[in-house]
């Protein structure tokens, strides 16, 4: 299939991100626009709307898609490359997750009847090619970044149809708004060239020094250990004046002089600082762990703060509490008063005297402390002790723990949250002092040596059954080991299903639980992972700041030619060296280009937190930190249950950045039900303006990333969201190029160099990461190659591990080079990850490589509709039905049934026969709207043969074309018989015996068969019979005697004979006659030359089947002009001189059906066949009135003719929608001032349409002039009015209207009069009370009255009291005299009492409109005013849930604003309607009925009597449930005002039915229903609620708990046990 692109297509791409290459741009759209091009190379943000095209061809004519390239997926996470091809029907997607933020390499291949993804030179898709039709329209949805480089291929040729660099736009056309795409000229967006995945962290690692060549190269390198020392101050705390500090100085130092013991021989040094903290407050506290103070005597007991610290969580833990109140606040502290049922002795025990009693967690001076509140009380910390490592000396009861460390990778690791808290009873204490070796190990990025043992579940790939790089404690000279505290090995154990022994754990590193006596040494590896987090991590924490900058591991060598190589290497282990001058946030950091990138540096929201202190606004600072989709503690939750009314503001995080900038891009992550969960975020700028951006649809599982175009500096970022559950973990700020504070940083410059044994030669200087060596003629065969990096100021670093190269070697495995040498896997001739072929040539997860091919081509083998060998023959590849056959079946060419009494027959009047003239393959009936039901196929026999067999003896027999079966194939299907009511009482079973009839009349009996129901079909293998008869002859026919079904109830609905070509003995026989082999794939002879047999006539096939195959091996039959190929017409292969017939046993109808294009749905044209839609016959259209036939035409009538392949001729013209300018005159314009515009040209044969005068194509605009007098009510300009084109050729905007003044004040209804109404010019006559002439008031130009008093009232002038009634409840005074009021309220509660009104809506029908009444005015009529006889009940509308994404019966209603738009998928929020129970809701008012939303713009009444009829026609199951049969009678309801639809349509109904009723049944059970989803909705969200937010505490404790586990191998019951 080639592509081919023709005048009538239109090609779309909605785009977004770019790589920020000169030659390429980028496009922001959000939905509003599209571009008339393609793209290849691209650069996607995170964040996107599934569905968004990234490429897309449309027909013009029918607004269907042809080819489309699109992100799709469930929304929340994991969005997928997929490609819809041939208008839907094939529907391809990719194995592979899709990356975003880099340039990447799209390609869509239409080859061998399939359609393939490659992403980056690997396939990742492919998908079988069928041809389809699809009704639906696809939605322009936009998607952000950038493209460039498009082209399309002819897929023969490989010749560019369509070649474009997109420089610019000036090749074409832009569809929708504009804005967006000059605004994005202004500048490129940024995007990321994918570099060589060289340092890859490894599954169980969180940084580069994880990487297993990482730590080789600074094990084996000593350059890279050079004495490196880090600074770190001891925290002492006294009481205010100084004295009693919590350990002396001499402790102090003995501790640090064992500390520089420990690392002295590993050349890392330390240099230390010690503050005395004068704060009595925190001399005396005790830490608790895992109890957040605000939980103390919340009314629950909870494990973690059941301690003798909290008085066992404030007494909640208590189970006898007991207190005498006469002696609550008597000034002394009573111990069985203090806990929070009394108020802890109402302040008696957190008084100055008696605070080492205070356990009240809201008092200052309680006794417990946890970890984040003991290190602030030190803050702000001295200014020696910045830019150290704090140490914090404090105590807690358990005495085994002795200190808590905090990784290099946690987020607080350079903060003063972070450091090390060390129990003060221990620091400096002889058998202690090797615990602090071992604390600062874990500031140094190790873990336990029994990390991947102990700390690590056995299913965990974490899990260490051997000593690795990759596993456990990530390093290989540690063995895996269990938990142990003393000198000797630990004992064998049976773990993780086997039994293991350590008898080599490393029970004397420091990073175990031994004693100190036998503690004395790291292994290599821990002391290369150390050095490389001091380098990565602590350049600031040592005295002269360093900032490594050198390439940890060593270059990669690809062979180029004999005298050229190409040398890769890896970033600098710190990229981001160089940051901005004023940041403190060791975050933020200043890119090559000079951006400065930084993160949330400050984060607040509008309530207390007491979730267990997890999920503080500041868990939004720093980078992404948090497990993507997930409520991790590492991200931001609101403490609200909800997010509607008064509690919207809870859920409002505000984000600053430390340094204001103008920024051009922001990231923000959401970690938790991101999709339809974030409101909108909002840009709050220097100068106080504001961007908000509404609708924001993100993943979990990467960021949503957008532009920034104001040039004003960022203030803050606002985060407004749906609901409690949606978490927030960071904010990433990208400034523009060149920003100020990183004025001073360069992009690195890397040196390579070439060593040899004689010469060191510098081959080039590059800002890359890559560079050839082409001068390798003139070198020694032994060469090294090595990376030295030069910062901006020309400082050189640490050069790199050298790579070893042997000159003209072939045997020497080069990965990258695209040949594949041992031990290499793969080679796809680069060093990319996530091709298949990794960085080091072994193939990745879910890939399978091809190393036939020039480079070793990788694809994903799952679903791509081919059975690789290796593949399990189970899987869906190897079992899809469009999987090549091994085998040929045959079904029957005759089928009868005969009937005789059971004795035997005595004459021939006793044998009746039927013969069946449905193929057994289609007795399953399919009734429109129902199940399929298996018809038995005796149906289709005489009423007396059906009488006879239920005495009789039945006979089955099949005839078939003479061939030599392998197995006979039963289908069986149950019967359902209509009318029965009672069960079959067990599963029904079939027997029979079956016969077989050889080609020479020979009889066969085979064997008795009894069969049942429980399998659908059964293959019966012949060859064991067969094998047994002398004279074996091809088989006519078979035969089943005496057939019978107990009970009746099974069918045989298939039968035929099958042959396959593994077990093919008639052609085995044949193949040894003729000294030939046999191929079971093909199933034919193949001479023993193995060069195929040819043939030297052409195969006996019948029409509608032909052939050419005249002189050749393999035939590809065809169907002759008029009829189309099924998939079963087969390929034949010459055996032994022959055409094989067995191929040709199925009817040739079979292989070829008559052509049928059907008639064309053309859009907006009239098409008529009279000729029928067969080959060659012609189809004519003629457009709509709407429309304008554009193209070649005759006299406004166009052809299409139907191909051989199903398919219409190309269409020459087709009809476009327009709307004419004389429709815009009735809006009350200035008909000389209409201006219209267009973005679609006409051209009509070749030249530009003259037709524009008079009328205008679809989506045109046209702007016009208000009429003196008009104007456009609630538009920001109200004399000029606006309109556009709509789809249907009617025009799509507001009119103008009369400007009118204000209504007459409420007093003097019922005294005027008006001539046109309350308009311009328009007279109102006033009858005043005692005047005999009437006063005139006149409507000003200006909008005012002429006259603003017309009557005088007199306080004499009085109304009648009204009465209350049943449903309505008046309150006045005894007599009203004018002017004064009484209010009004309906007597039910949950209705509005209002004033009905009746409205012409949009298709002339007739709607309600409700307006709210609270009171009565009396007028100087003497008159009420509004009357109480048009004063009405009207359900009130749940606001709570108006809006808010799911449509609600009980709102969707005018009176309601249709539910906030929830329920059309036009107006409802990200364009989705749900249901939260949509079982329930099954009637017409569940449904878009809005009649201002797009979906009705154009249906009228007959329109909404075709929507009801079909809504309540629907075979729904009966409905039995109370709630449900609420609904029934709903449905009632509407069925019986179904016939009034003439005048009014569904939204008249959906208000009418709200009015409170006479009937007290109807309002019942409106009443009832108009609760229920409310109620049900409260109930559920409450519940779910309060049962997630325990689900995500105990989570979080569980993770806390296991992070605390891996610094120090306790829970928290034994952190805050006493004893």
């Amino acid at each position: 299939m080639n592509w081919v692109v023709i005048c009538y297509f239109l090609i779309q791409c909605i785009v977004i991100a770019r790589c920020s290459d000169s030659t390429a741009f980028p496009v922001y759209l959000n939905g509003s626009t599209a571009l008339r091009l393609d793209n290849e190379i691209m650069v996607v943000e995170g964040g996107q709307l599934p569905g968004v095209s990234l490429l897309e061809l449309t027909d013009l004519c029918s607004a269907k898609s042809v080819f489309r390239l699109a992100l799709d997926g469930d929304g929340e996470q994991d969005l997928r490359l997929t490609v819809k091809m041939l208008q839907g029907d094939v529907d391809v997607v990719s194995g592979a997750k899709f990356k975003f933020g880099v340039v990447t390499k799209l390609e869509a291949r239409l080859a061998n009847q399939a359609i393939e993804v490659w992403i980056d030179g690997a396939r990742v898709a492919r998908r079988r090619m069928f041809i389809g039709t699809d009704g639906s329209r696809e939605k322009l949805i936009g998607l952000r970044g950038g493209v460039r480089d498009l082209e399309f291929l002819d897929a023969r040729s490989k010749k560019p149809l369509l070649k474009d660099p997109l420089i610019s736009l000036s090749n074409w056309h832009v569809i929708g708004s504009t804005d967006a795409i000059w605004e994005s000229f202004q500048r490129p967006a940024i995007g990321k060239h994918p570099k060589p995945s060289l340092v890859k962290i490894p599954s169980c690692g969180k940084t580069a020094c994880d990487n297993p060549e990482t730590v080789i190269a600074y094990s084996t390198e000593p350059r890279f250990r050079h004495l490196k020392t880090l600074k770190y101050t001891v925290l002492v705390p006294a009481n205010d004046d100084g004295s009693d500090p919590e350990i002396e100085m001499h402790q102090i130092q003995k501790q640090h002089d064992a500390l520089l013991d420990a690392y002295r021989r590993y050349n890392i040094s330390f240099e230390m600082n010690v503050q005395q903290i004068n704060k009595s407050s925190i001399r005396s506290k005790t830490l608790i762990f895992g109890c957040s103070p605000t939980s103390v005597g919340d009314g629950s007991c909870q494990n973690e703060c059941k301690i003798e610290a909290t008085g066992f969580d404030g007494g909640d833990c208590l189970n006898d509490q007991q207190c005498d109140e006469s002696i609550l606040g008597d000034g002394k502290c009573d111990s069985d008063c203090n806990t929070a049922k009394f108020d802890y002795d109402r302040g008696d025990c957190c008084q100055l005297s008696t605070s080492e009693e205070c356990i009240d967690p809201t008092s200052p001076l309680r006794r417990y402390m946890s970890p984040e509140e003991y290190k602030e009380a030190h803050f702000p910390l001295p200014e020696s002790a910045q830019n150290t490592l704090p140490v914090y000396l404090a105590h807690w009861p358990a005495e085994l723990l002795v200190g808590i460390s905090t990784f290099p990778w946690e987020p607080e690791y350079l903060s003063p949250y972070g450091g090390i808290l060390y129990q003060s009873r221990y620091f400096g204490v002889t058998g202690h002092l090797t615990h602090f070796a071992h604390e600062m190990g874990h500031i140094l990025g190790l873990w336990h040596v029994h990390h991947g043992v102990v700390e690590v579940t056995c299913e965990d790939p974490c899990y260490e059954s051997e000593a690795s790089l990759l596993t456990g404690d990530l390093v290989a000279d540690t063995p895996p080991t269990t938990k142990s505290d003393s000198c000797s090995p630990p004992k064998t154990q049976f773990l993780c299903g086997r039994y293991r022994s350590f008898v080599d754990a490393p029970v004397s590193n420091f990073m175990g639980y031994s004693d100190e006596e036998c503690t004395d040494r790291f292994t290599p590896q821990q002391v290369a992972r150390m050095h490389c987090y001091l380098d990565l991590k602590y350049g600031s924490w040592m005295p002269v700041e360093m900032k490594a900058v050198h390439v940890p591991i060593a270059p990669k060598i690809v062979p180029k030619s004999k005298s050229s190589v190409e040398i890769i290497w890896s970033g600098p282990l710190n990229e981001h060296a160089c940051g901005p001058f004023v940041a403190t946030d060791p975050y933020s950091y200043c890119t090559p280009d000079r951006r400065l990138v930084q993160y949330g540096y400050k984060a607040n929201s509008t309530k207390v937190y007491n979730l267990h202190n997890f999920w503080k606004p500041e868990q939004a600072t720093g980078p992404p930190d948090s497990v993507t989709c997930s409520p991790s503690v590492h991200g931001w939750l609101p403490d609200t249950p909800s997010c509607n009314g008064e509690d919207a503001e809870h859920c409002v995080l505000r984000v600053w950045p430390e340094i204001e900038t103008i920024v051009e891009r922001i990231s923000i992550w959401f970690s938790w039900n991101a999709a339809n969960g974030v409101r909108r975020v909002k840009l709050v700028f220097g100068d106080d303006s504001e961007r908000v951006i509404d609708d924001v649809f993100a993943q979990c599982d990467q960021p949503f990333v957008f532009n920034v175009y104001e040039k004003t500096r960022l203030r803050e970022v606002q985060i407004q969201i749906n609901n409690p559950f949606v978490g927030v973990d960071a904010i990433e700020m990208t400034s523009r190029v060149g920003d100020g504070q990183c004025s001073d940083c360069m992009p690195f410059m890397y040196r390579v160099i070439r060593k040899s044994a004689v010469e060191e030669t510098i081959i080039g200087e590059t800002f890359g990461n890559s560079l050839v060596d082409d001068t390798l003629g003139s070198a020694a065969s032994e060469v090294e190659y090595f990376v030295v990096v030069v910062d901006g100021d020309g400082k050189e670093s640490l050069a790199s591990p050298s790579a070893a190269y042997t000159v003209a070697s072939k045997e020497t495995p080069h990965c990258g080079d695209g040949i594949l040498t041992s031990p290499e896997a793969c080679d796809d001739g680069n060093l990319f990850d996530g091709d298949g072929c990794s960085a080091h040539c072994t193939i990745e997860h879910a890939y399978t490589c091809d190393n036939n091919t020039e480079t070793s081509q990788c694809y994903i083998y799952k679903d791509d509709d081919i059975c690789d060998p290796f593949e399990d023959q189970t899987s869906k590849d190897c079992v899809s039905i469009t999987a090549p056959s091994s085998f040929i079946d045959v079904i029957p060419v005759h089928f009868r049934a005969f009937v005789a009494p059971p004795n035997g027959p005595t004459k021939a009047e006793d044998v009746k026969m039927c013969e069946f003239k449905k193929k057994l393959k289609h007795v399953i009936d399919v009734k429109e709207g129902q199940c399929p039901v298996i018809v038995d196929p005796m149906d289709q026999c005489g009423r007396d043969f059906r009488r006879s067999m239920e005495t009789g003896a039945i006979t089955l027999k099949a005839e078939y074309p003479a061939v030599l079966p392998t197995h006979v194939v039963f289908d069986f299907g149950k019967i359902y018989f209509f009318g029965d009511t009672n069960p079959i009482p067990r599963a029904p079973r079939l027997q029979f015996k079956l016969v077989a009839v050889m080609e020479n009349e020979k009889i066969v009996e085979f064997d008795d068969f009894d069969v049942g129901s429980e399998v659908p079909s059964l293959a019966i293998n012949l060859i064991p019979f067969l094998s047994k008869v002398a004279d074996v002859q091809k088989v006519k026919a078979i035969v089943l005697k005496n057939v019978k079904s107990e009970p009746r109830g099974l069918a045989i609905t298939g039968l035929s004979l099958r042959i396959d070509k593994a077990m093919d003995v008639w052609t085995v026989a044949e193949c040894h006659a003729h000294n030939t082999l046999y191929d079971p794939n093909q199933g034919i002879c193949l001479p023993r030359s193995m060069i195929p047999a040819t043939c030297h006539t052409e195969p006996k096939v019948t029409f509608p089947v032909t052939s050419n195959c005249k002189g050749k091996s393999v035939c590809q039959l065809a169907c002759v002009p008029g009829f189309a190929a099924t998939p079963l017409l087969p390929t034949l292969h010459c055996s032994n001189g022959i055409w094989p017939d067995t191929a040709l046993l199925r009817p040739p109808t079979d292989f070829c059906k008559q052509t049928d294009c059907v008639v064309p749905k053309i859009p907006f044209a009239n098409v008529t066949c009279p000729y029928g839609t067969g080959y060659h016959k012609k189809c004519y259209f003629k457009c709509d009135p709407t429309a304008v036939m554009i193209g070649e035409h005759k006299n406004q009538v166009a052809e299409v003719m139907c191909n051989g392949d199903e398919t219409w001729t190309e269409q020459k013209a087709f009809c476009l929608p327009v709307c004419k300018v004389s429709d815009i005159h009735e809006r009350n314009i200035t008909t000389d001032t209409i201006s219209c515009r267009s973005e679609l040209t006409i051209r009509n044969r070749g030249k530009p349409s003259q037709l524009k005068r008079s009328i205008w194509p679809v989506r045109s605009t046209c702007r016009a002039i208000c009429k003196k007098d008009h104007k456009v009510w609630n538009s920001p300009s109200p004399t000029k009015m606006k309109v556009v084109c709509g789809a249907h050729g009617q025009w799509i905007g507001p009119s103008c209207t009369l400007a009118q003044c204000p209504h007459p004040k409420t007093i003097y209804a019922g005294l005027y009069n008006c001539t046109n109404g309350f308009n311009v010019g328009s007279e109102c006559r006033y009858k005043c009370p005692g005047l005999t002439q009437p006063k005139i008031s006149r409507c000003l130009t200006n909008g005012v009255w002429s006259l603003k008093h017309p009557c005088t009232v007199t306080p004499k002038l009085s109304c009648p009291t009204p009465m209350s009634t049943k449903h309505i409840n008046y309150t006045c005074s005894n007599k009203m005299f004018a002017g004064q009021h009484c209010s009004a309220a309906c007597t039910s509660r949950g209705y509005d009492l209002v004033q009905e009104e009746r409205l012409v809506l949009p298709g002339s029908q007739v709607g309600l409109n409700f307006l709210p009444v609270s009171k009565l005015a009396c007028t100087a009529s003497s008159q009420l005013f509004p009357p109480p006889n048009e004063l009405k009940c009207v359900r009130s509308c749940n606001k709570d849930i108006m809006g808010d994404g799911w449509c609600d019966f009980q709102n969707n209603r005018g009176y309601c604003k249709w539910d906030g738009g929830d329920c059309c998928p036009s107006t409802v929020r990200n364009g989705k309607v749900r249901f939260m129970f949509p079982t329930l809701c099954t009637n017409a008012l569940c449904r878009c009925i809005d009649p201002n939303a797009e979906e009705n713009a154009f249906n009228g009444t007959a329109g909404d009597r075709r929507r009801i009829k079909r809504l309540l026609e629907d075979d729904t199951p009966a409905k039995k449930h109370w709630i449900e049969n609420l609904f029934k009678w709903l449905d009632v309801v509407i069925t019986d005002n179904a016939s009034d639809l003439n005048t009014t349509g569904l939204a008249y109904l959906a208000d009418e039915l709200a009015i409170l009723q006479t009937n007290e049944t109807t309002n019942l059970k409106y009443l009832q229903i108009s609760s229920l989803n409310f109620e049900m909705r409260t109930v559920q969200s409450r519940k779910t609620v309060e049962a997630t937010r325990k689900m995500m505490v105990e989570r979080a404790i569980a993770a806390a708990n296991l992070l605390l586990s891996y610094k120090s191998g306790f829970t928290f019951e034994t952190l805050n046990d006493d004893n």
